[in-house]
């Protein structure tokens, strides 16, 4: 086994790591630690940057060629090891696992005190596992926890033995084995990932808050400990009430969410920023499992301590809003910190209540007293034109005042212009857009060709062919050009390659 001096790096785990992104995706090349590398002789060095270079190609039989001929010239060599680990990974690589398997082996019997013994043990599972051998599979990876306890890798080999027992629905024993990865490889890349299951365990299959509690803050301090259990008692209530309408079912879990969150704002008065986060996840608790009232009540609870919280009186706003109370929400708008913000959503509120002139009326205040504001109030009145009053000639009139984020006020121009029936003038609009615009000239061009087939004149049926095929000439591998192939051949029976071939017509 080769010493290392005081305070040099670890290369056993450096290599392992590198060997494991190896083993995790055996087609990627390893490479040497620097140390050893430094160690070899320069014709060792020769024989193995012949070997590296073909495995950096992905010329796996002939880099196992290359790996094996120094094995035979220099097997007392600090790269040994290495060469032997890689003639297995050649052989995975090539898909003849059951040599693969010899090879590895071979690595743990000749170099049991190597960098890259456990990585070969770890691959020897993965090869069983490979071959539909899923009980020998597991009996290794267990055997890597056992011969290197202190390994990274042990821990992985935990989590594909669990992962291969879970596909096999032997759940509890699934369950054992990620225990045991969390209580004795806390260095291992699945460790967080293990805590977070177990804790999902506990909290839906076991129904044991206290052992959820005390897995969790193994990766956790104790407020981050009740505010995740908190969230995923949410998570699960609000997917029950709304994607399963398992109301009854889906509440349970939102009280018990609440319950955490109450005990959290308890027993860390002090923490502000998980106490108020804590007192908006009840209020939202309650809003999302249809108990408005409660859900007032925390929400006033809340900004009674926090009054400058804009973004929470938003959401009370929002929740009166969804139950009809859209006096009182306005006069949560009101009541913001940032005056323009609480006068864009006061108008945002009328435009949801789909009250045009209150709305309107709203915007052109935010555009007055907020110049920063105007463009994006202007532009809204042209969505509350355009979608909800069918004013088409105030919708243009305010984008045009707009110009909010050209040419996206464009796009809505030739909208309005199309469902205006002016069609000349949604042309104008496009070609402005194809001219000044080059990336979203594509889209400009295949909508210019959707508006000759709306306009429906003398012409139009070959002048939408024309655009058609513009798109596919002038932007080929474009979305626009794979629609606009489409629109030719199942509309038009066109068939059309681009770049000015015609296939067939």
């Amino acid at each position: 086994m080769i010493r290392r001096a005081a305070n040099a790096p670890n290369w056993a785990t450096v290599l392992c790591a590198a060997l494991m992104a190896c083993v995790l995706a055996p087609d990627a090349p390893a490479r040497l630690d620097t140390k050893r590398y430094g160690e070899l002789r320069e014709a060792e060095r020769y024989q193995m940057d012949v070997a590296e270079k073909l495995v950096q190609d992905r010329k796996w039989e002939s880099a196992q060629a290359e790996y094996e001929k120094f094995i035979n010239l220099y097997v007392k060599s600090p790269g040994a090891p290495y060469a032997q680990f890689m003639i297995a990974a050649c052989c995975e690589n090539r898909n003849l696992i059951n040599q693969a398997i010899k090879e590895y082996k071979a690595v743990v019997s000749y170099f049991p005190d190597s960098p890259e013994a456990p990585a070969a043990a770890f691959a020897i599972g993965r090869c069983h596992a490979k071959t539909g051998e899923q009980e020998l599979a597991v009996q290794q990876y267990v055997q890597v926890m056992t011969q290197y306890p202190k390994e990274p890798v042990a821990g992985d080999a935990l989590w594909e033995a669990s992962e291969i027992q879970l596909q096999r629905d032997l759940y509890e024993k699934a369950f054992e084995l990620r225990r045991r990865l969390v209580d004795d490889a806390p260095k291992s890349a699945r460790f967080n990932q293990a805590v977070d299951w177990l804790v999902d365990h506990y909290l839906f299959r076991a129904d044991d808050l206290d052992a959820a509690r005390a897995v969790c803050r193994q990766r956790r301090n104790p407020v981050e400990t009740e505010r995740y259990l908190a969230q995923r008692r949410y998570d699960r209530g609000h997917w029950l009430y709304h994607s399963q309408k398992k109301t009854d079912e889906g509440r349970k879990f939102m009280d018990k969410a609440v319950e955490i969150l109450q005990g959290l704002i308890e027993q860390f008065p002090k923490d502000k920023r998980h106490v108020k986060e804590a007192q908006g996840m009840i209020a939202q608790a309650y809003r999302y499992s249809g108990r408005p009232d409660k859900a007032f009540e925390a929400y006033e609870k809340l900004l009674e301590a926090n009054p400058d919280d804009d973004d929470w009186r938003y959401q009370y706003g929002l929740a009166l809003e969804e139950n009809g109370k859209w006096p009182e929400a306005r006069l949560q708008y009101m009541r913001f910190k940032s005056k323009s913000r609480g006068a864009m959503q006061l108008a945002e509120s009328y435009y949801r209540q789909r009250n045009v002139a209150e709305a309107e009326a709203a915007y052109m205040k935010v555009v007055a007293d907020f110049p920063d504001l105007a463009k994006q109030a202007l532009y809204r009145v042209g969505n509350l034109h355009q979608y909800l009053s069918g004013n088409y000639e105030k919708a243009i009139n305010a984008y045009r005042q707009s110009e909010q984020s050209p040419p996206e006020y464009l796009f809505r121009i030739a909208e309005c212009h199309e469902a205006w029936k002016k069609y000349d003038l949604a042309l104008k609009d496009y070609q402005e857009i194809v001219g000044f615009f080059k990336a979203q000239a594509p889209e400009a061009m295949w909508r210019s060709g959707l508006c000759y087939e709306r306009r429906n004149q003398e012409g139009d049926k070959e002048r939408a062919i024309a655009t058609f095929k513009r798109v596919l000439d002038l932007y080929p591998g474009s979305a626009q050009s794979s629609q606009a192939h489409q629109r030719l051949e199942s509309k038009y029976k066109v068939t059309y390659t681009g770049g000015g071939m015609k296939k067939g017509q």
